[in-house]
């Protein structure tokens, strides 16, 4: 992606499709590493550092029963995950999260 000038577009934070096929969002290190953990174990909470706020307003949130519904953010159950392993599948998700999560 650096010898055909995909990484020094700015437009490339909104995806990109890689050379091999793969389609990429994140192209840093540390945003690479924050969604490939969001995106396989969890997010973040309010008042982390990082400097992040929930969004104003109401957000969709899908039901266990596969409904849409509507939410203030901070009502939103955000339970903590405590990882006592990580499996090679999981691992691959994780690199996949970190490739591809916003």
């Amino acid at each position: 992606m650096g010898e055909n000038g995909t990484l020094a577009s700015d437009m490339r934070y909104f995806g990109v499709s890689g050379p091999l096929g793969g389609y990429w969002c994140n192209f840093e290190p540390l945003g690479f590493l924050e969604c490939a953990t969001v995106g396989t174990f969890g997010g973040w909470l309010p008042g982390d550092a990082g400097g992040r706020e929930l969004v104003p307003g109401e957000v969709a949130v899908m039901t266990a029963d596969g409904r849409l519904e509507s939410r203030a953010p901070q009502d939103i159950e955000a339970p903590m995950l405590e990882i006592q392993d990580v499996s090679w599948d999981a691992f691959s998700d994780f690199l996949l999260s970190g490739q591809m999560y916003e």
